[in-house]
């Protein structure tokens, strides 16, 4: 009996055995499952709380940016205003010495443009020096001011500030002022010769404040007699009346400008960089700028806006009176 007994108790020893196993596998089981859902969970956690962070990071960065932002923009808006302050005081004091020069050679306040993106102002005078302005569609395009001197028939500015002249921006460092009876223009030195080309051509003397060389404010409405006086060797580029010329030969073409001979010369008054006007045929706007001139006849450069433009053709008319000036 206590055989069979021994007998019965492995095999219930063995199930018991195989039971804690299962259970114990079964455990562990669980338990890896529970410490893998832990991990899972720990991790989600860890990663909501590095994006709160970087969150939190990006928008104090963010925050820093626009706090930066504004800071530039009051700065930028008190240096303008403090600018404008500086400006409105300095044209205040030239305009006061303005006034008390009766019959300045070139001192005054001078207007050139044409109304919209173009506006420039310049206030000059001895002792107070300049200020110039570019004003534009979009309202101030550029600003500077300094000294003033003048001597042997040119007046030169000092800048305090870069002189860019480039796009809407800059003026001429060194003017020839221009006496055209009771007119004052300031005409830049390198400039004289279109300055005489749009006498020429009709475009001076102005009716209106605007046009394209610096005129002292009022002088429009003043008479202009006779002709300017310009610098002694720009003289012959004034003409008496206008020369008119024909076209007698067409050569190469490069992008919009084409070379052209024409049969006139310096015995008729042409001289290199004088411009001359299509007249015929009618309603031609090309302008054509003389680069070489013989006695008898010279050579010319015409200007076109487009490139498929009608290029010129033997038999053209030009002068250096412009058609729409032609009365």
């Amino acid at each position: 009996m206590s055989e069979s007994r021994s007998k019965q108790a492995g095999p219930n020893r063995m199930a018991i055995l195989m039971t804690v196993v299962l259970f114990g596998a079964l455990l562990l089981g669980v338990g890896g499952l529970v410490w893998v859902r832990f991990r899972v969970q720990r991790a989600a956690a860890d990663d909501a709380v590095r994006m709160a962070l970087e969150a939190s990071d990006q928008e104090q960065v963010a925050r820093k940016r626009a706090e930066a932002a504004t800071r530039m923009a009051e700065d930028k808006t008190r240096k303008l205003e403090q600018a404008e302050e500086s400006a409105n005081a300095l044209r205040r004091t030239i305009s006061a010495e303005i006034k008390t020069l009766d019959s300045h050679e070139w001192a005054g306040e001078y207007y050139q443009g044409d109304g919209l993106g173009v506006n420039v102002l310049l206030l000059l005078a001895p002792e107070s020096g300049f200020l110039f302005e570019w004003h534009g569609c979009m309202g101030l395009y550029d600003r500077n001011y300094g000294s003033v001197s003048g001597s042997e028939g040119r007046v030169r500015l000092s800048f305090t500030f870069e002189n860019n002249r480039k796009g809407f921006q800059g003026i001429a460092e060194e003017f020839a002022p221009i006496t055209w009876g009771d007119r004052k223009y300031l005409v830049p030195a390198d400039e004289i010769v279109g300055f005489c080309n749009a006498v020429n051509d009709g475009s001076e003397p102005r009716k209106d404040a605007h046009g394209i060389h610096l005129l002292r404010r009022g002088d429009e409405e003043k008479d202009a007699r006779g002709l300017p006086i310009v610098p002694e060797e720009f003289k012959p580029y004034l003409l008496s009346r206008p020369i008119e010329v024909d076209v007698v030969s067409v050569g190469r073409r490069t992008l919009n400008k084409t070379l052209v001979v024409l049969n006139c010369g310096k015995k008729h008054g042409l001289l290199p960089g004088m411009q001359l006007h299509v007249v015929k045929p009618d309603h031609m706007v090309e302008s054509v700028t003389v680069t070489t001139a013989e006695d008898e006849r010279s050579e010319a450069t015409m200007a076109q806006i487009f490139n498929d433009d009608r290029p010129p053709q033997v038999g053209w008319k030009l002068s250096t009176r412009c058609p729409w000036h032609a009365n």
